[in-house]
């Protein structure tokens, strides 16, 4: 479930702070927009610790304006291994002083606040009350409760984790999201374990490269909330098995009824063993939840089907657990069957890039490689463009409604445009500081970003962005580049889906700034600006 962007953006960000996150810039998702967002959001990080240094790390890196650090803790030798913001050097200083000179290293526009104080009843409301999101890396769990407890008064979001050995869960907390239900700490674990019940890192140990992986996926859930993309961790739970590389996910619904203190007693051997989770036929519904192929055989095979815990004490009943329909095991939506389970990919409904077939990052998943279009008997196909594989025919084919030109056609076009006897829009779907550095005379600019997020609104959008020499107006036909092709590919792919006609400038602005210029031309359009 998408949530709309946690804060409003910056007006501008500073010429440092573009350079420094420039990469980061270039995903159609974020942008610039996306980016001044992140440079307006105050983030606050409970404790400096395991997950809090990875967290501070690439908050600050991701260039979130206002971060707040909240410890009271001194730099050990023992934390080294997991939190690397702390160096030798830190040894016996606050951490919250270490901390926030590497924030100042790394991000120097960043707003580092130092609150060298433990968070308790008396003065948690008042920290939290000036930051727009709270990520929890501490580990009591009376402190967890309490910041629960208080995101939720506040109305402030959580995102939480918690780790151990090599195990990790991960989620993110919302009393009152805008959109959907809220689920809190508390609809996971409606109380805390007893004294005792689970032990600590300190007595069962951490993988200290597993730290840094929850801590920076902790970041990654914060980008995505101040950001509004993507689907955040509300409402489900990601388990983490770091010894088998496997990873879950388990729904996590508010209306279901709470676990019982009965529920969660547990024995003092499962209690000292946070790796071996308790088993299924323990808890309510543990039919439903038991592995149908863990065997006497196979030890262990069940380890990442049972239900959610604490480290070391029980489960809740709110999890949504696999359901049963006759001799097959079927799954509530959101939820990983492991790779290896028999029928894995043909059980599931969805396509998403993580049940197709393996690719190179940056390379289409096999969804969006180039299919032939059907003339005939005769199959065809446009470089790049696109045809599900179960569309029967072009015309339902949205890259049937994509045509291509070369820059030697759109200077032509350009030129028959200010003649009066051509019609169209060009839209440069490309970042600010890449128009700013040199454009198509004529076009409008139009990030990519903004394309996806809202098709249907393009057209009034380049009705307002209109520059004086570009034709906007609503029945002009649409052509698009970009620096070279993808980005304008995937805008006319999402155009085209709506059913606008659309044109892509194959080799975009790199290929217009290598045209010849043309002698006295009179429309100024034989060349790219100057950069």
């Amino acid at each position: 479930m998408s949530l709309p962007p946690l804060v409003t953006p910056a007006a501008a960000l500073p010429e440092t702070e573009r350079g420094r996150t420039d990469r980061q810039r270039r995903l159609p998702e974020i942008g610039d927009l996306g980016q001044r967002r992140l440079a307006a959001a105050r983030v606050v990080v409970l404790g400096a610790g395991g997950l809090g240094a990875p967290a501070l790390t690439y908050l600050a890196a991701a260039g979130v304006g206002t971060i707040g650090i909240v410890d009271d803790d001194v730099v050990e030798l023992s934390n080294l291994h997991r939190q690397p913001v702390h160096g030798t050097a830190d040894l016996g200083r606050p951490k919250v002083d270490s901390a926030a000179e590497a924030l100042a290293a790394l991000a120097p526009d960043a707003v580092v606040r130092r609150h060298p104080v433990r968070l308790a009843p008396d003065n948690a409301a008042e920290i939290l009350a000036g930051y727009d999101l709270v990520v929890d890396g501490t580990d009591t769990f009376e402190t967890r409760y309490l910041v629960d407890d208080v995101c939720a008064e506040l109305g402030l979001p959580l995102v939480w984790a918690t780790v151990l050995r090599f195990d990790a869960q991960l989620s993110v907390f919302w009393a009152t999201p805008p959109v959907g239900e809220g689920v809190r700490l508390r609809t996971l674990f409606p109380t805390p374990p007893a004294q005792g019940e689970v032990p600590s890192c300190a007595e069962a140990g951490v993988l200290g490269a597993l730290c840094g992986q929850v801590g920076a996926m902790m970041a990654q859930e914060a980008v995505k909330l101040i950001t509004g993309i993507g689907e955040p961790l509300l409402g489900r739970v990601l388990v983490i098995d770091a010894l088998r590389a496997r990873q879950r996910e388990i729904p996590l619904r508010a209306d279901a009824p709470a676990a019982s203190d009965a529920s969660r007693a547990t024995d003092a051997s499962d209690a000292t063993d946070a790796s071996d989770w308790s088993d299924a036929s323990d808890w309510p519904d543990a039919s439903a939840a038991a592995d149908p192929r863990a065997t006497p055989d196979r030890p262990g095979s069940d380890r990442m089907r049972r239900p959610l815990r604490h480290f070391g004490s029980a489960a809740p009943s709110q999890l949504a657990q696999p359901r049963r329909t006759g001799a097959t095991a079927t799954h509530e939506p959101g939820t990983e069957q492991d790779a290896d389970e028999p029928g894995d990919l043909a059980g599931h409904a969805d396509t998403d890039d993580h049940t197709t077939a393996p690719r190179h990052f940056g390379s289409p998943a096999p969804s969006q490689l180039a299919q032939p279009r059907r003339t005939g008997a005769t199959a065809t196909h446009e470089p790049g463009t696109e045809q599900d594989a179960d569309e029967p025919g072009a015309n339902a084919d949205p890259a049937a409604a994509i045509s291509w030109i070369d820059v030697v056609t759109l200077r032509e076009r350009l030129r028959r445009r200010q003649a009066g006897t051509d019609r169209f829009t060009l839209v440069d779907v490309r970042e600010p500081d890449e128009y700013g550095a040199g454009a198509i005379p004529g076009s409008v600019l139009l990030p990519l970003g903004e394309v996806l997020r809202d098709p249907a609104g393009v057209r009034a959008e380049l009705a307002a962005a209109g520059a004086a020499d570009a034709d906007t107006d609503a029945d002009a036909a649409i052509v698009v580049h970009c620096q070279t092709d993808r980005r304008s590919e995937r805008a006319a792919l999402a155009l085209a889906r709506i059913g606008e006609p659309v044109t892509v400038v194959r080799g975009g602005y790199l290929a217009w700034s290598d045209l010849e210029p043309v002698a006295a031309d009179p429309a100024g359009i034989s060349e790219a600006e100057p950069s």
